[in-house]
């Protein structure tokens, strides 16, 4: 118990004297401690990993869905949905409860129940949600969703509300895997996880935790990958923020 509240200290104050800016930009979000230096802004994983396929199967799905503008408001509607459930059992994991909207609709709560279902039967001991990782020596940042011990191993887990896509969860693992344990070498990960809640069952809740095995060559794999793509293309990365329009208006100026 000793160790677990020793790690939780120390993610704790990585936290709070860590200062971290998000930056919107052309090719997705990018962490900085320095939004000024663009040296500094690190894609993050997710971002990084969109320039490879998931597949075959989500290639076809693509196509018979209706049109790329049905597509990417679908997408953008699931996006929404998987925020709001992370900042859910976010609040729930943190106050060990949790109030939603009467106008919550019932899909979403069947995500909570699917995850309390989880919770109670892995027993995990929470150590800290939503840490921002960020190295000077690596390429990429990231947010974890969960650390926590599962019987006396320090787990990493990540909350999926959609499918599984193995090739690009794995990366996004093995990834913050590699950050946190640059950053916190005396206190390594031992597990990571991918926990797919479900929203699609009837009479009891169901879930699916998958264990990913780490590769230490994925993450120089994608960097390559990465780099060659933007090398290729020619891709500046710049900022998304829109210049600030004046206030005052006048006819004849």
């Amino acid at each position: 118990m000793k160790k677990m509240i020793k790690v939780k200290d120390k993610i704790k104050h990585y936290s709070e004297t860590t200062n971290l800016f998000r930056i919107d930009t052309n090719v997705g979000r990018c962490y900085t401690p320095d939004p000024l230096n663009k040296l500094a802004w690190k894609p993050s994983v997710t971002t990084m990993e969109n320039i490879i396929s998931k597949g075959r199967m989500f290639e076809r799905w693509i196509a018979n869905f209706g049109g790329y503008d049905k597509v990417c408001d679908y997408v953008g509607k699931k996006a929404d949905d998987g925020t709001l459930v992370h900042e859910m059992l976010e609040v729930l994991v943190n106050d060990e409860q949790l109030d939603v909207p009467i106008d919550t609709p019932n899909y979403i709560k069947k995500y909570i129940l699917s995850f309390l279902q989880w919770f109670s039967d892995a027993k995990p001991i929470t150590i800290a949600t939503e840490i921002q990782l960020y190295d000077d020596d690596i390429a990429f940042s990231g947010t974890v969703d969960y650390i926590c011990y599962i019987e006396g191993k320090l787990c990493m887990i990540d909350f999926k509300t959609g499918n599984e896509y193995p090739v690009t969860h794995k990366i996004q693992l093995c990834c913050y895997k590699e950050l946190f344990d640059k950053i916190f070498p005396e206190d390594p990960i031992q597990h990571i996880y991918g926990l797919y809640v479900k929203s699609g069952w009837r009479k009891k809740p169901t879930y699916k935790l998958k264990e990913y095995d780490y590769d230490p060559k994925i993450s120089s794999a994608l960097k390559y990958l990465w780099d060659f793509n933007n090398k290729t293309n020619k891709t500046k990365i710049s900022s998304k923020l829109e210049v600030e329009l004046p206030n005052h208006y006048k006819i004849g100026e």
